[in-house]
């Protein structure tokens, strides 16, 4: 994502594709081309969100499903104002809890180690 699109808007499609994979992962792939295919170079947020409702919709049987898990995931206040979010504070613990709280590093089932990048 790039362009005009703000951290949320990343943060959010982040989440989207998170509750796509815990709701429908036979489908993950399917969802992550189109998105690529149809949205990636949309640059408005607006735009990206109807971009993303409408590739989901056309792309998983249980939409809903994943709706429920984006909107379940957030915490809000009296107000309605969103003040955290679970998966994303389950995400962060885990990376915690992993043993290295530094970037770059690599995870492959819950094993971490730190990543040399070369840039060339």
């Amino acid at each position: 994502l790039q362009g005009d699109l703000t951290g949320l808007s990343s943060i959010k499609q982040i989440l989207w594709s998170y509750c796509v994979f815990k709701t429908n992962d036979n489908q993950w792939w399917r969802y992550s081309y189109e998105f690529h295919k149809e949205c990636i170079n949309i640059h408005d947020p607006k735009e990206l969100e109807y971009c993303n409702n409408r590739v989901l919709k056309d792309t998983i049987a249980k939409h809903n499903d994943v709706e429920r898990c984006f909107e379940n995931s957030f915490k809000r206040n009296s107000k309605g104002e969103d003040i955290d979010n679970t998966v994303l504070s389950e995400l962060a613990d885990n990376w915690y809890s992993s043993g290295h709280s530094s970037f770059p590093s690599l995870t492959v089932n819950g094993f971490s180690s730190p990543v040399k990048i070369f840039l060339c």
